[in-house]
C-alpha cells in the first residue's frame, strides 16, 4: 500500500478483468470489498477518491459512485459530506466466527430447490445456481443458464445471493432480480464432503407477514463437453427436482442428465 499526499491509503488493486461480463460497477464494488474483508483496508480508512478511482479502474465517475453505493447499502463503507468514504469500523457480529474452511471449496455449479406458498398452496422453484467466492469469508451466487423454472410463474423467480461462510453454515440474504419486492434471508449447512447443503429461507408473505420454507443444494456434474450447451438446455419440473435432492438417496455430485430434459 502507498499514501499520496493528503494521507489517503491506496491500495494495489487488482485491475479489472476485460473477460468478465458482469458490468464495470460490480466489478469496481468487488475488487474494493476484497480490499476491506482481507484487511487491506482497515476499519476507519478513507478510501481513494471518486478521481483516483476513475484513473485505477480506468472507469467513468458514474460507476465509481455506484460501486460505493454497492459498499453502503453493504454497510461496509460510510460516506462523510464533504470529507469522503471511510471502510466501517462497526462490522458483522458474524466476522468473529471463523470459516470452516476455504469459500474456494463451494465454488462452482449447483442445482438448488426450494418450496414458497402461493395462492395455489405450496409450489416449487428449481434452478442452476454458480456459487463465486469473494474473498475469505464471503461469496455472491446468481441464477446460471439454463433458466429456472418455477411453478406458476413465467417468467421463473431469478435470485442474486450474497452470503458469508461462518463455520459449516452460509448466511446471508437473497433477492428476486425479476420481481424486487421479493426478498429475505438465507441460511444453510453445509454438510460433509461439501457437496450437499440444506437449511431455510424466509421471505414475506406480505408487507407484514414472513414465511419460511426450505431450501436444498447439491452440487451439479457437468460434463466440460456440455458447459458451452447449458442455455439450451430445459430443466425438469421443479417438483422432479425438489424430490430428487430431497431423497435420501442422492446421489452427490448430481449428474446434469438427472435434472435436464431435452435440448430446445
Amino acid at each position: 500500500m502507498v499514501a499520496n499526499r493528503d494521507g489517503v491509503t491506496i491500495s494495489r488493486m487488482t485491475p479489472l478483468d476485460p473477460d468478465d461480463p458482469r458490468p464495470t460497477y460490480a466489478q469496481v464494488a468487488d475488487a474494493l470489498r476484497r480490499e476491506i474483508e482481507q484487511g487491506i483496508l482497515q476499519p476507519g480508512t478513507k478510501l481513494p477518491s471518486h478521481q483516483q478511482l476513475v484513473a485505477k479502474y480506468d472507469v467513468s465517475t458514474g460507476t465509481v459512485k455506484r460501486a460505493l453505493g454497492e459498499l453502503q447499502g453493504a454497510r461496509l463503507i460510510i460516506s462523510r459530506q464533504g470529507q469522503g468514504a471511510y471502510v466501517r469500523t462497526q462490522r458483522s457480529s458474524l466476522d468473529s466466527v471463523s470459516p470452516g474452511f476455504s469459500p474456494s471449496v463451494l465454488g462452482g455449479l449447483w442445482v438448488t430447490s426450494y418450496q414458497f406458498q402461493s395462492r395455489q398452496g405450496i409450489q416449487h422453484h428449481a434452478d442452476i445456481t454458480r456459487l463465486t467466492p469473494q474473498s475469505d469469508h464471503k461469496l455472491t451466487a446468481k441464477n446460471y443458464p439454463p433458466s429456472p423454472r418455477t411453478e406458476g410463474h413465467a417468467p421463473p423467480f431469478r435470485n442474486a445471493i450474497d452470503v458469508r461462510l461462518a463455520n459449516r453454515h452460509l448466511i446471508g440474504n437473497w433477492r428476486n432480480m425479476n420481481d424486487t419486492r421479493y426478498f429475505g434471508a438465507l441460511h444453510l449447512a453445509v454438510l460433509p464432503g461439501e457437496a450437499e447443503m440444506e437449511g431455510y429461507y424466509t421471505g414475506l408473505t406480505t408487507d407484514i407477514h414472513v414465511g419460511a420454507m426450505s431450501w436444498r443444494w447439491v452440487r451439479l456434474e457437468v460434463p466440460p463437453h456440455l458447459t458451452a450447451a447449458l442455455p439450451d438446455m430445459v430443466l425438469k419440473e421443479p417438483t422432479t427436482i425438489f424430490a430428487l435432492l430431497t431423497s435420501s438417496v442422492v446421489a452427490t455430485p448430481i449428474p446434469l442428465a438427472a435434472v435436464t430434459e431435452e435440448s430446445r
